[in-house]
């Protein structure tokens, strides 16, 4: 019997999960729900457990905490590969182009229909809309000019004396009985 709990402990403590203990101490929360949203955040992968608490593997922690690179040189690794992939790729689907300007595929759509984005800038490819990103950028470089230049600041007005005036007249002011 005591051999059985020796081996449930052991396998509890060489488990290939955090514990519930070391979640907590990870995530700052008690709570599952809570700590699931904190660790979709942080791109650290868990699953559910069939009690509702989320179980991390120590290895994706261990994948994440790399000595070699710091966080800046990844993050720079990836832009610049995201701007190599963006000078080959031009053509985006119309979700796409409104998730990268930040509005909805509704508003592209209504612009498009109404004429203020120009007829170069997408096309229809098998029944699909697809945006330019060099002649979209093109066509933002027509509306807005590079340079906007500042003009001077207007004087600033003399100082007027803004200070209540006095009562000259020295009248009592009246009481009104209601």
């Amino acid at each position: 019997m005591e051999r059985c709990s020796r081996i449930r402990y052991r396998t509890r403590r060489n488990s290939m999960f955090l514990t519930k203990d070391e979640v907590v101490d990870l995530t700052g929360h008690a709570r599952p729900a809570i700590q699931s949203r904190w660790l979709r955040t942080n791109a650290i992968p868990f699953i559910l457990g069939g009690d509702g608490y989320p179980k991390v593997p120590k290895q994706s922690l261990l994948d994440k905490i790399d000595c070699n690179n710091s966080r800046d040189e990844k993050t720079e690794s990836q832009i610049c590969g995201l701007i190599d992939i963006t000078e080959n790729w031009d053509k985006v689907s119309e979700s796409m182009m409104a998730e990268l300007l930040g509005t909805t595929a509704r508003a592209l759509q209504g612009k498009r229909a109404r004429g203020i984005t120009p007829e170069n800038v997408w096309s229809k490819v098998d029944g699909s809309i697809m945006y330019s990103l060099k002649r979209y950028e093109a066509f933002l470089d027509t509306q807005w000019p590079a340079h906007i230049p500042i003009a001077p600041a207007p004087p600033k007005p003399a100082a007027t004396n803004l200070r209540r005036k006095k009562n000259t007249n020295q009248r009592t002011p009246v009481t009104l009985l209601v």
